[in-house]
């Protein structure tokens, strides 16, 4: 088809057309995309730029703290600016700048073209990035190449590079900082850093480029965290962990589904959800027998508010009690001394999330017997590793005699 002939009019139309078709692909592929955090199927949208999915509200607080930055910039660079060039080829692209003296990144539009290369005869791809590597910046520019995320253990959509400069005495990324939340980096991120799609060199440079997508920021954000870190030594994907229903969710989910559901429910929390974060300390009990436990409260609905005792949660109360006679009371985390629990989770304490500090698999079936370890008569007996192990293998027993068959043959939670 020559396009050489055609007129303005008829350039903008097949710029629609292009825009149209594109904005099909991308919905279709977020009805079908996986969450943006793991790989199990995505329900619930971001109801701020409806860009993509998650499959729980454990992974939706996750992604949040760096999403929130970027979900408002998204939604204003969503539209192409510009109709395709006489030869009927898009001549820009969404990409993501993460600026060093800001701490918000932002999507905007980046100007690309393909250039013959007269050795090759292949089409490279050109982007004109000078406004963000002025001068000796220009000069030291390059860029690594990603086409995986080792910390989410996940392939992506479309493989991208990450443009940085080497030149000497350039400030340290702030957008970068905010975003990772003041990890430890392995690599320290200066000066300006922009993200784009890359394609390889060709003989037909392709119509339309990759635009970089939320799913694409986020993935880059994960980047920087492990860049140069050896993720055969490190956490990756999800994390078994159990959350402790109250009194509110087990009835709705009775209303909605005609059943109860069961108090203690098997969840995967991220590695790097906020409840593995350096300021939550473990539960006071889980300490003394030796399986360190993280809990973090889940969002309280004003619904289970209304009714006295629907946001009781007595199992996520009692993992607070403090286990220590010699606890003294007051302090930061507002203790009232052994054997009870802080004010802030004797009251109003909802539904609970529960992992194992040290990222190994916690199970609905040991965090019961934690509960009625604690719950019962005779509690410092058990509060050793020995006392726990010993009570644990009772538990089972009792357990399975009152028809709870998941505990038989459980396995001790000291020998995951």
């Amino acid at each position: 088809m020559e396009r050489k002939g055609q007129t303005k009019h008829q350039r903008m139309a097949v710029w629609q057309c292009l825009e149209l078709t594109s904005r099909i692909c991308r919905l279709k592929k977020i009805r079908k995309r996986s969450c943006i955090i793991c790989t199990q199927p995505g329900s619930k949208a971001c109801t701020g730029c409806h860009a993509f999915k998650y499959c729980s509200i454990e992974c939706q607080e996750t992604d949040w703290p760096a999403h929130k930055l970027v979900c408002r910039s998204f939604k204003i660079v969503s539209a192409r600016p510009e109709p395709p060039s006489i030869d009927g080829f898009v001549n820009s692209k969404r990409a993501i700048l993460f600026p060093v003296d800001a701490k918000e990144p932002q999507f905007f539009w980046v100007k690309c073209e393909w250039m013959k290369e007269p050795d090759s005869g292949l089409f490279v791809e050109n982007h004109e990035l000078e406004t963000y590597y002025p001068g000796e910046e220009k000069r030291l520019r390059t860029n690594l190449r990603f086409n995986q995320n080792p910390l989410r253990e996940k392939n992506l959509d479309n493989g991208f590079q990450i443009w940085i400069s080497d030149s000497d005495g350039l400030e340290a990324n702030q957008s970068i900082m905010a975003t990772t939340k003041g990890k430890n980096l392995s690599r320290e991120w200066r000066g300006n850093v922009v993200v784009t799609s890359y394609s390889e060199a060709s003989n037909v440079p392709p119509t339309v480029p990759a635009d970089m997508t939320m799913s694409d920021f986020r993935a880059a954000v994960d980047i920087f965290t492990t860049y140069g870190v050896d993720m055969s030594k490190e956490r990756t994907g999800k994390c078994k962990g159990v959350k402790i229903r109250c009194f509110g969710e087990e009835k709705e989910a009775k209303r909605t589904t005609g059943k109860w559901s069961p108090k203690y429910e098997p969840i995967g929390l991220p590695v790097d959800h906020p409840i593995f974060a350096a300021t939550v300390s473990p539960s006071p009990v889980s300490r003394f027998i030796r399986i360190p436990v993280l809990t973090r409260k889940c969002k309280v609905k004003d619904a289970w508010k209304a009714t006295l005792g629907d946001t009781d949660n007595q199992a996520g109360t009692y993992l607070h009690i403090e286990a220590d006679p010699k606890a003294p009371t007051g302090g930061p985390n507002g203790g009232l001394g052994w054997g009870m629990a802080p004010a802030p989770w004797q009251n109003n304490v909802g539904s609970v999330f529960v992992v194992r500090a040290d990222g190994k698999d916690l199970l609905p079936t040991h965090l019961w017997a934690l509960y009625g370890a604690i719950s019962t008569d005779r509690v410092m007996a058990r509060m050793t590793r020995e006392g726990f192990e010993k009570y644990f293998e009772e538990f089972k027993k009792e357990m399975v005699q009152a028809g709870q068959q998941q505990f038989a043959g459980e396995i001790s939670p000291y020998a995951i």
